[in-house]
């Protein structure tokens, strides 16, 4: 073949090569057309107190992740659960599942960590980059622990972050969850109560019924 044939072979694979490619990650953006993806952190059995868990401004936390993932649902973001890795939790242990209340519905991504930080040591960068995600949404527990260190991960990942501020919650102690809402947003991050948040700005194409 001569050397104008090797070229002209070349520059068509390259042309297929990229068609391919934008195909590929057209395919992988979710197929929903969403950017925004909810992430539900640790809320485990184990770790909801039989009492409840009271948010900021005194509701039950479980009662208003209720509320915030049928609203998430409604809107056709996504809503990825977070578990946290115990060895307690192996064979099927019930302390490690996700509270019934707000328990994954078929197709709901679960990623299982083992730090704090839901973006270390996991695949969940790689699934939000797939989904064609770039802004996460935050809430779970606990406060000062994982859902802090999660956020730190996704403004290292370049996320747009936000916290949904009456949407988390600390066993730890009273007011941590007042003090750590007034000091992310120091970090560039977004924190806004549930009643505040218009889910469906975030460009989400068809609802995800709930």
């Amino acid at each position: 073949m001569s050397r104008f044939g090797w070229l002209l072979v070349v520059a068509v694979s390259l042309i297929c090569a990229s068609a391919a490619c934008a195909q590929t990650a057209q395919e992988g953006s979710g197929g929903g057309g969403c950017t925004t993806a909810l992430l539900v952190i640790d809320v485990q059995n184990a770790y909801v107190p039989r009492t409840g868990l009271a948010t900021v401004d005194g509701a039950d936390l479980v009662t208003r992740l209720v509320a915030v993932l049928a609203a998430a649902r409604g809107a056709g973001i996504p809503v990825i659960y977070i578990k946290q890795i115990e060895q307690r939790f192996a064979n099927g242990n019930p302390l490690g599942d996700i509270v019934a209340a707000i328990a994954p519905l078929e197709g709901d991504p679960v990623i299982w960590k083992p730090t704090s930080d839901a973006f270390m040591q996991t695949e969940l960068k790689n699934l939000l980059s797939g989904m064609g995600v770039n802004r996460v949404l935050l809430c779970g527990l606990a406060t000062h622990g994982c859902v802090n260190e999660t956020l730190y991960g996704a403004i290292g990942g370049a996320y747009e972050t936000w916290v949904i501020a009456d949407a988390h919650g600390d066993t730890a102690g009273p007011g941590l969850e007042t003090y750590y809402n007034a000091n992310w947003p120091i970090l560039g991050v977004h924190v806004v109560p549930s009643t505040e948040i218009n889910f469906p700005q975030f460009g989400c194409a068809s609802p995800i019924a709930p």
